[in-house]
């Protein structure tokens, strides 16, 4: 006789981690994170920890920030390919332009902003995790 033996595995969801660091606003503006996720091997950000040294992946989550009521945006339209565009106003919409990384051995954490119109990159929250740079 044989006895069958069931395994069953049982998932334990570890805590999810605090959102990124104290930019829940920005410029005035709410600011709502995604999940954090490994950051790819390949950025442009130095991947060594500056408070302790770590050389690994950190970890990284994006930002949206959504305009203030009643905002708007100046934006070109054109109404076909080699056609000329126009100025038009339109009401302006959430841009996700906050990058976030954090040291996945002492949760130190860096926030960059790539700003409205994509063409900035500058630091919101130092690297160190110790003062905010508004």
């Amino acid at each position: 006789m044989t006895a069958e033996v069931t395994r069953h595995l049982s998932l334990v969801r570890p805590r999810p981690p605090e959102p990124p660091p104290p930019v829940a606003e920005h410029e005035g503006r709410k600011v709502t994170w995604d999940e954090w996720e490994t950051a790819l091997p390949v950025t442009h950000i130095t991947h060594e920890c500056e408070r302790c040294g770590f050389t690994g992946q950190p970890l990284t989550a994006t930002g949206t920030v959504h305009p203030l009521p009643g905002e708007t945006a100046t934006v070109v339209e054109v109404k076909h390919l080699g056609g000329c565009g126009r100025e038009v106003t339109r009401p302006a919409v959430p841009v996700r332009r906050l990058f976030a990384y954090r040291c996945p051995r002492c949760r130190a954490d860096a926030v960059y902003d790539w700003g409205a119109d994509g063409q900035a990159w500058v630091t919101v929250f130092d690297p160190s995790g110790q003062a905010a740079l508004f």
